[in-house]
């Protein structure tokens, strides 16, 4: 009888040596440090698209106040959603043409 709350994470009969894996540790957590540094974005690469988008939004919200064009919470929306989607391309780009070298 299973007592309640209890499961098995390996099948029955099933040593755990079976899913240990050939890679050294060291090389396992460098690879892994790796990998989580190129799928995501470095705290210093966050605050610059975020400071860029807020940029954008307060240049056209200027612009629209300046040439006497209301600004209605739909426009209000657009902007921000253009600002957010295009950030972190305008990054990459600012970042590559300060360091001379395309970055993905």
């Amino acid at each position: 009888m299973r007592r309640a709350g209890h499961c098995r994470t390996t099948p029955p009969g099933v040593a755990n040596a079976s899913f240990e894996t050939s890679v050294p540790r060291a090389q396992y957590v460098s690879a892994r440090g790796v990998l989580l540094e190129t799928a995501t974005p470095r705290l210093d690469s966050v605050i610059l698209a975020e400071l860029l988008a807020l940029r954008i939004i307060i240049l056209n919200l200027h612009y629209a106040v300046s040439t006497g064009q209301p600004m209605t919470p739909e426009i209000m929306r657009e902007l921000i959603e253009r600002a957010d989607r295009n950030k972190f391309r305008r990054v990459r780009e600012r970042l590559s043409a300060a360091d001379g070298q395309p970055r993905s």
